[in-house]
């Protein structure tokens, strides 16, 4: 039986794209994507093993509200 091939991961490019406003809050507001972006870098960090995945995205949304 032949070994199954593992799919290769494509890096995340970070993007210059600005983060979404939300009209009713009246301030910044972390796009889904800048959130999956500093996600998936701390999975990179880790040498892309282990982990949490919701664990990293929390983290991630903490950041950058945070920042804002």
């Amino acid at each position: 039986m032949p070994t199954p091939r593992r799919a290769k991961i494509q890096p995340i490019k970070a993007s210059a794209k600005p983060s979404t406003a939300d009209p009713n809050s009246g301030g910044a507001k972390s796009s889904v994507e800048d959130i999956a972006l500093l996600a998936h870098s701390y999975w990179q960090a880790r040498g892309c093993q282990g982990g949490s995945p919701d664990e990293d995205w929390l983290r991630a949304e903490q950041q950058l509200r945070a920042n804002n």
